[in-house]
This record gives structure tokens, sequence and C-alpha cells, in this order.
């Protein structure tokens, strides 16, 4: 069952952005949990950043002035899907440690920031908790 899922959608109200078409976004969290024994847990989860699915955006840029001071503007459309989907597969081993919760892990990203030419990162992580 999902953790988290989103699906959003943007309007333009004013300034250089005319318009916004179609613009459609998504991400989503799952997260599984075990216990391996009394006192440690295993997670796996898998998530998508925020992303946005479809969209143009219509922008109107200045580019000069006219000798009267006027300024000068022109209309472009830009693309606004990203070449790729960020995937982020996490794994983490959680115990109990000296009054505290000591929690290791790794995470493993496919095509980061959304761009399908971003090399595979891996990023390791670790951390203790306690409260008072």
């Amino acid at each position: 069952m999902p953790d988290g899922c989103e699906v959003g959608g943007a309007r333009a109200r004013s300034g250089i952005i005319d318009d916004i078409k179609a613009l459609t976004t998504s991400a989503f969290a799952f997260h599984v949990s075990r216990p391996i024994d009394a006192k440690n847990l295993l997670e796996v989860s898998l998530a998508q950043p925020l992303r946005v699915e479809n969209g143009d955006a219509v922008l109107t840029v200045p580019i000069g002035r006219t000798r009267s001071r006027e300024v000068i503007r022109r209309t472009v459309s830009a693309d606004l899907a990203p070449s790729g989907r960020q995937l982020d597969l996490s794994v983490s081993w959680e115990r109990p440690l000296a009054g505290g919760l000591f929690r290791l892990g790794a995470t493993a990203t496919r095509h980061a920031r959304h761009d399908a030419a971003a090399a595979p990162q891996i990023t390791l992580l670790t951390g203790w908790h306690a409260g008072f």
C-alpha cells in the first residue's frame, strides 16, 4: 500500500509566465518495514520526488526596447516535462543503541533530478537518534 501519492496541477497568474497548459505533476513513496527480531528492524522504500508529467509554459520575455523606451517582448513556449524519472530505492536497518536508535542505510538513485542523462548515484546514511 502506498505511503503517499500526489497528483497536481498549476495555473499562471501574472508576471513573465503568461500561461501553463495542461500541467500535471506526480510524486509517490512506498515503504515496507519488517522486524528482523526483537531489536532489529529492516525497511525498504521506493520513492519518486515531485515530477512534472506533462505541461507547457508560455513565457513573455523582454528582448529589447524601442527608441521611445517601450519594452519589446517575445512569446516563447517551453515544454516542462523532464527527460527522465527519478526513482530512489532505499534500504535501512535500525536497532536500539546506547539509549537511542542507531540507523544505517543506503539509497540508490536512478535519473537524479529527473534527468535521463544523470549517472546513477548511491548514498550511504548513518545516524543515531535519542530523545530527552
